[in-house]
Order: structure tokens, then sequence, then C-alpha cells
């Protein structure tokens, strides 16, 4: 059956033309089958029997004389014992032929193999025919539950798992990244036949326009968005930006959901994580993407940092969610931050949990375990559930989508429920979206770019490679001496090396003493370098020693010099200082001495005032007789008595004067005080 849908998909759409009514699309059915037989004459039920057999396709009487009834397409001859017999006309036979001669897979094969003669072409097509068939099977069953929940599609969880060697993934995988536009579209007619087929075998064909297909909401997946900025290589970067594109012309809305965002900040974590873990900074970059076999954060990291001086994982982690934000813009991409369901109800939460739990263990049977992850996803899936409230019949009435590379998580949710699928391939849609928008050899280019496998098995993973060129450059950092001893281990397949027992550690030290081991004379002569140049640098460092020991004696004599100088400075300072205030001293008390003639002055006229009255010479007694000799009550006597009490006043006054500035020792002291302070203010400005 494989060889007829392969040629009944480059009959289907050898004119290009891929939105066609549903009997143009059963007219084309029909044609295969006599390109098939030659055009030989078949009678209308061994068409039907034909079709059911060959494609596993039931059309009705009605539906093949409908057809056939064209008579530019069909011969029909009228049999009164038999059937209807039915033929193409010659001129359609011949028209349709003459397109499908170079434009089948057996030739785009053949012409592979001459390219790639390593291949022996009798394997070639088993292995492409059987690979390309089980994606039509697939691509059936998906398809078919988007057009009908209802369909229980059990197969798909067997479907796409190919069960391929590392050598067939090997070929599958050249041969879809194969540069020939024409064996690209082909691939896409057959992927597309599935579609068609859906739409046969369901009678949904009527309903499958593109205005029946816009204003969805696609909430994208991480894996999507690491894609588009590149982390997974530039061709797959280029193929996933044209798949945007398509969003864009279609007219679609794109979300980043805040699950989505929380989980890029976790995975760029985890993996700056893994390789902080050990001395990145000292591994050769240029080594490193010398020897990978896979394109991921490892080797996107170690091309971002090989020609940059400050190759930091905080700058590096600044520089993903830059090209992020630019991936926003240009599509026009919005994050959703909304809280649309109650995370901290308990039964939401527990439902999280379970769904969460039963994703990993899904996905823990062909890869490591990550719960944390599995929870991340459950939590998406939750926000598309909430967002479709109950709107789920069919792809039509459906608006809410989650795009996802994780083809697991898409077989755990197509395999849950009856509803429409959650999580859809790029691929998926991408096949609806071309169907409808102008195809462009890039896109038929970025549809099969999806298709291919993952080789686990092929080379040396990346950790481990950072692993083994880790614990070489604890050797060597030299970049020739690094890849001779890669391409040394590679010789003899790691033996020793990356054995199944061993931890992420043991690599590291294997690696290292295998370095040695080849390094080892080398390693000796450094040595000896080494011992030389320490030699020489404890001589240097003796003399060094010596020579600062000199200068900071010199320095410490100059030091007390400076504290000698200072304080003799300062010693000449206080000196100056007490003596401007000594002599400001001196001045207060000699305005004191002023007073000394007038207080004796003043005693002389008191003593007078009352010793030797009767002598002729006291003229003091002879002006106090004339004052007592005067009227009392006069002016003249009034006036006489308080002249006489001037001298007192001038007694007391002089004799407090003298006390305060030459005799009060407190008062002296707080005035030296007061002038020493007045000429260190004047000094020391």
């Amino acid at each position: 059956m494989k060889e007829e849908i392969f040629r009944l998909a480059a009959i289907l759409y050898a004119d290009n033309n891929y939105e066609v009514s549903s009997k143009t699309l059963h007219r084309k059915v029909i044609e295969s089958v006599f390109i098939d037989n030659h055009n030989d004459f078949l009678g209308l039920h061994s068409l039907i029997d034909k079709l059911n057999k060959q494609y596993n396709l039931d059309f009705t009487e009605e539906e093949i004389r409908d057809v056939v009834s064209d008579a530019d397409y069909f011969n029909t001859s009228n049999c009164k014992i038999d059937e209807i017999k039915i033929t193409l006309t010659q001129k359609r036979f011949e028209a349709v032929k003459s397109k499908i001669v170079t434009n089948n897979l057996e030739y785009f094969i053949e012409e592979f193999h001459k390219s790639n003669g390593q291949f022996d072409l009798k394997d070639l097509k088993i292995i492409i025919y059987r690979f390309l068939y089980e994606i039509f099977q697939t691509n059936i069953s998906s398809f078919s539950k988007l057009v009908d929940p209802t369909i229980q599609i059990q197969d798909l969880l067997s479907n796409n798992d190919h069960n391929l060697n590392s050598l067939e993934i090997d070929i599958i995988n050249t041969f879809l990244n194969w540069d020939n536009d024409e064996k690209n579209k082909m691939i896409f007619d057959i992927s597309n036949l599935a579609l068609e087929y859906c739409l046969i075998t369901n009678k949904k064909g009527t309903n499958f326009k593109l205005e029946n297909l816009k204003n969805k909401v696609f909430y994208l997946d991480t894996n999507v968005i690491f894609r588009a900025i590149g982390i997974n290589g530039e061709n797959r970067m280029n193929r996933t930006l044209t798949f945007l594109e398509k969003f864009k012309d279609a007219k679609e809305s794109l979300y980043i959901s805040k699950y989505t965002i929380d989980e890029i900040k976790k995975t760029l974590d985890f993996y700056i994580g893994q390789m902080a873990k050990y001395n990145t900074a000292k591994i050769n970059s240029e080594v490193f993407l010398n020897f990978r076999k896979s394109q991921d954060f490892i080797d996107y990291y170690h091309t971002w940092r090989r020609k940059r001086v400050n190759d930091s994982t905080e700058l590096f982690s600044a520089h993903i969610f830059s090209l992020i934000d630019d991936l926003k813009k240009k599509f026009d991409i919005k994050e959703d931050y909304k809280e649309h369901y109650d995370v901290k109800d308990s039964k939401i939460e527990e439902l999280i949990l379970d769904m969460g739990s039963q994703i990993n263990s899904f996905k823990s049977e062909r890869r490591p375990s990550n719960l944390e992850a599995s929870i991340l996803d459950a939590k998406n899936i939750q926000v598309i559930k909430f967002l479709r409230n109950g709107h789920y019949a069919n792809i039509f009435d459906c608006k809410y989508y989650l795009i996802s590379a994780d083809q697991l998580l898409r077989k755990w949710d197509y395999s849950q429920n009856n509803s429409i699928p959650i999580v859809l391939l790029p691929s998926q849609w991408m096949s609806i979206l071309l169907r409808y928008l102008n195809r462009t050899n890039d896109d038929f280019k970025s549809f099969v770019s999806f298709l291919n496998i993952s080789n686990g098995e092929k080379g040396i993973s990346n950790e481990n490679l950072q692993l083994i060129l880790n614990g070489i450059s604890e050797i060597t950092t030299d970049f020739t001496q690094q890849s001779t001893i890669v391409s040394q281990m590679i010789n003899i397949g790691f033996k020793g090396i990356l054995d199944k027992a061993n931890t992420e550690e043991e690599i590291i030290e294997k690696s290292r003493l295998f370095a040695k081991s080849q390094l080892e004379i080398q390693i000796e002569q450094l040595m000896k370098s080494k011992t030389r140049l320490e030699n020489k640098f404890e001589k240097y460092q003796e003399n060094t020693l010596h020579a600062i020991e000199e200068l900071q004696q010199i320095k410490d004599v100059e030091k007390e010099q400076k504290i000698a100088e200072i304080a003799k400075n300062t010693k000449v300072r206080n000196e100056l200082i007490n003596t401007k205030a000594k002599l400001d001293l001196a001045k207060y008390k000699s305005k004191a001495f002023y007073c000394i003639p007038i207080l004796i002055i003043c005693l002389i006229f008191i003593t007078l005032l009352f010793a030797w009255q009767d002598e002729g010479w006291n003229m003091v007694s002879v002006y106090t007789k004339y004052a007592n000799s005067l009227p009392e009550g006069s002016m003249q006597k009034e006036y006489c008595k308080w002249l006489w009490l001037l001298p007192t006043t001038f007694l007391i006054g002089s004799a407090i004067f003298i006390f305060n500035r030459l005799l009060n020792g407190e008062n002296i002291e707080n005035k030296f005080t007061e002038f020493k302070n007045k000429w260190e203010k004047e000094i020391n400005q």
C-alpha cells in the first residue's frame, strides 16, 4: 500500500493546488487507481473495491457516478448485462502520467543515492518508504483527532517511534536535509495527503477552509522559543522563524504563558549551572565546536563565547533574554501573566500535580525523569483547558492550542481525552496553513526540517564532550594539543573514559590521566621550566624583599624626621602663642597700675579728713570746716557732701579694678586662656 499512497500524493498535488473541492479530491483519488492499472477498464463495483483495498477509502455508488460523469476526464460504457465500465480518457491519462514521471518518491531516492553512494539503494528505499509511511499513518491519526475528537487513536502511541537504529536515523536525516526543493514539496504532499484522507473519511472537507481556521490563539512551548532564537542550530532557527511567519500571514494570535516564561528561566539556570559546575572558562570553545555532534545549549554557549573577551554566564543569560524579547517584538508574541485559575486551590493544585506526575511517568519511559518540567507542562495544559471553556467539539469550534515540539507530550495529550487535542506539533499546523497560504520552497524546507529524528546514539554528547575537555584542560589549554588528544580518544572509542558506570568526576579524572599520559614528556619539560622560573622568581622575590625593607627603613626615618619636624613646629607655635598671650595679659594687668596712684590719693584724702584737723597745712580739714559752716539745707552744703563722696567711690572702684587684674588668680587664668585661644585661631589659619 505504501507505493500507492505515495503515488496518490504525487497525483493529487501535481498541479500545486491544495485547496480543492470534495468532488475534485474524489476525482483525483479515482484517477490514481487508473494510473496504477495502466488505464484498464474497471466496473463500478470493482472500482469501489479497488479504492477500499488500495486506500482503505469507502466510496458510494452515487459518489463514483457523480465523479465519472465528467466526460472531460472519464470514459464510461453501459452494458445491459454487466455494470458500468469506467476508464480515464486517453488525454487525461497522458496528462496525469506526465506530471508524476519525475515527481515520485522513487525518483527522488534514486537522485539522492547518486550523491550518497555510501548507502545501498535497496536499503535506502526500504528505510525511507517505511519512515514516510509511518509519518503518513501518524498524521492520519492526528488530523482525525482534530476533526473528530471522539476517534480513538491508541495506535498513535506506538506510531512514530520508528524503531530505527543509529545508521537508519542518519540515512533519514540526511535524506530530509538533502537540499532539493522538489523533494521537500513531495514530502509535504505525502504528509498533507493524510489531511485529505482524514477529510474524506470524516466528511469534513466542506468546513476545512481558511476562514474557519482564523482567529485561533496559540501558546508557544519553551522548545519552540529556544528553536526560534537558534539554540538548536541556525537551520532549525530559520525553519522555525518561517513557521512563525505563517502565523502572522494567517493573522493568528501567539502567546507565551507565565509558566513557559518560568520554564525558560529555569531551563537557562539549569544549563548555566551545569556549565558553571566545572571550570568551563578553561575549555577551548574552538576545540569543543570541532568535535560537537549536536546543537543544544552547551553548543550554543561555546559558539557565543569563542570570540568574546567577557564570556560570563550572566552576560550569556542576558543575551538569551534579549533574543527572546526581539522574537516577541518581531512576531507580536504576547506574554500572558494572568492567573487563569486559582493556583492556591487545593483541588487545582492536586489536579496539576497528578497531571504532571502522569506526564512525567509517560515521558520517563523514553527519557530521564523531570517532574518539575512535567508540572510546568501540566500548568500550560490546564491554562488551555480553562480558556477553551468547553468549546472543543472540533478544530473549527476550538480556539486555543499549545504548539510544542515535544513528541512525547503530544502523544500523552492525544491519549488522555475525547476532546480536541491541546498539544500540536509545528508540522501539524504548518500542514494546514500551507494549504491556504502562499507556499515557497523555504516553506516546504521548513516543514521537512520538523521531521528530523533525534539520533541520541550518534557520537559523543555535548555534556560528555565538555567533561572530557574539562579534564584535558587541566593538563593543557593548547588548541592543537587538545584537538590531538580528543582525536586519539575517538580512535579508541573513548574506551575506559565513557563507560556507563563512570560518574562525571570519573570522566573528568580519566580524561585528565589520558591527556597526561599523552603529554607526559612535554609536561615534564614544562615542569622543569617551571622550576627554573620559580627559582628565578624566588631570587627576584628575595631581592624585592630586601629592596622593600630598605625602602621601609628610609620611609621610617623620613617618618621620624617628619614627626620631629612637626613636634618642633608645634613647640615653636605653642611658644609663640604663649608669648603673644603673655604680652596681651601684661597689657591687661598694666591698666591696673594706673589705678594705684588714684587709690593712694583717695586714702590720703580720707586720712586727712579725720587726722591733723588743727594743722594749717591740712587743706582737707580747712575745706571740711568751710563746708560745715554753710547753712543746713543749702545747695552749696549739699554739693560739698556729694563732692566728699567722690574719693570714696574712686577708692572702692580702684581697689576692685586692681584686685581683679593683679590679685584674682582665676580671672587672670581665664584671661590668659582667652588670649591663647585667640592667637591659636590666628596662627593656625
